[in-house]
């Protein structure tokens, strides 16, 4: 039995072993882990600029007056990115919040797009980058316009969309109050009954 066991044992301890070294082959092939604190502007140096990544609006970006969360990403090639988070009030207040890091990981934006998400109860959408950094400038307008302080961080934000002034986007950005709803249409039931 003994011998038995001490051949079992073995076999154990070269599976380990052949585990072991497929896991460092493998972890020789990740890109390289972002680097916390990284510096937004990192991915704009000159004709080195990081590429636009996924930009993100959440799905009431249209309606006029909506308070709209927004993402604007670069991501390198060997994987790191840079990205910066926006609350916009298109009714009056403007750009009301902003967030810019650098070293993110996807991981992190996805996190924080579904945070976004929850906190205002629209779901986010992919969307041209040309038109997150249109609501953007128009947010920063309304803010100035209103006379309101801007959000700390926000030049470094706005930063990240290097030479992107969101004229090449066709759609409206519709700010000011929401239309009031549509009166109550009147149903047969409604002029029979009076109600």
């Amino acid at each position: 039995m003994a011998s038995n066991e001490k051949r079992a044992q073995k076999k154990r301890e070269k599976q380990k072993k052949k585990r072991d070294e497929a896991r460092k082959v493998r972890g020789s092939r990740k890109p390289p882990e972002p680097q916390a604190g990284e510096r937004v502007d990192r991915g704009l140096k000159g004709a080195d600029a990081w590429p636009i990544g996924e930009c993100y609006l959440s799905e009431d970006w249209h309606e006029q007056g909506a308070r709209v969360h927004a993402g604007f990403v670069r991501e390198a090639d060997d994987g790191r990115r840079a990205a910066a988070f926006f609350e916009v009030d298109l009714r009056r207040d403007g750009v009301v919040e902003c967030l810019a890091r650098g070293g993110v990981s996807l991981g992190a934006i996805q996190g924080e797009m579904a945070r976004r998400s929850e906190l205002s109860g629209k779901a986010m959408l992919v969307a041209e980058p040309d038109l997150v950094v249109k609501l953007v400038h128009t947010g920063y307008e309304l803010t100035r316009s209103a006379g309101n302080p801007l959000p700390d961080g926000l030049d470094e934000a706005m930063g990240l969309f290097g030479t992107l002034d969101g004229s090449t986007a066709a759609e409206a950005i519709l700010t000011g109050d929401p239309p009031p709803p549509p009166p109550k249409k009147k149903t047969l039931f409604g002029l029979l009954f009076g109600d």
